[in-house]
């Protein structure tokens, strides 16, 4: 009998050594130099997909994972919701933000438990939603116009979602060396650009700003919707 994909990457994040593992900042210390400019680069891209939300706008962070990207948002002015399918992450979240919730009750930062492809969260809810590195984790098409479809439902505005594409020089050196290592990165779904475009029409989103971390040498790209 098969493993059931879905069912393992749910328990691997559902778990007490992923929330620790993942670092909830983005604190650079320790890191290499090359790890350094790649997350500077990233965080310069993120603040520029952060525009198109509005200060002091409700803002869902699904996944919030350990909550280091609820900090930035909340730190920008915006009321958020960290939301996550794991109850641990949220836990991790609540930890996070616990000292920015001291100081700032009137904007504190409010937890949840949400399936991405189906949040429980009411219509039009949200002014906007950072999906941050989540969408790598689906491998079929119907599951990620699914989730678009549930942020364009709770949402009455932009989208900021991050995929990575097959359309990168990184991806394929990935895939020289696996031969070599055998080392996969089969829970990671690197697909071409078109097919996002396609998951995207089928939600009925339209891509307002794409932002690439390295226009053809980095898989990862920031996409901003409505």
């Amino acid at each position: 009998m098969k493993n059931d994909p879905n069912q393992e990457r749910d328990q691997r994040f559902n778990s007490e050594q992923a929330a620790i593992a993942y670092p909830n900042t983005f604190n650079l210390e320790g890191y290499s130099i090359n790890a350094k400019r790649r997350y500077r680069r990233e965080l310069a891209l993120l603040d520029k997909a952060f525009s198109h939300f509005k200060p002091d706008s409700k803002i869902l962070d699904l996944p919030c994972g350990t909550g280091r990207l609820s900090v930035l948002l909340a730190d920008a002015g915006m009321r958020v919701t960290a939301a996550d399918l794991s109850p641990k992450m949220v836990d991790s979240a609540r930890e996070t933000m616990g000292e920015f919730n001291e100081k700032n009750p009137s904007q504190a930062v409010e937890f949840a438990t949400a399936n991405a492809m189906e949040t429980n969260f009411a219509d039009d809810q949200f002014d906007g939603v950072l999906c941050y590195r989540l969408l790598h984790h689906f491998h079929e098409a119907g599951q990620r116009r699914q989730i678009f479809k549930e942020l364009r439902r709770i949402n009455t505005g932009p989208i900021v979602a991050t995929v990575f594409t097959s359309n990168a020089l990184d991806y394929y050196v990935m895939r020289f060396r696996s031969l070599f290592t055998g080392k996969k990165h089969l829970h990671r779904s690197y697909l071409p650009l078109k097919t996002f475009h396609e998951d995207f029409a089928a939600a009925g989103l339209t891509v307002v700003e794409a932002i690439p971390r390295m226009r053809g040498i980095s898989p990862v790209w920031i996409f901003v919707l409505k």
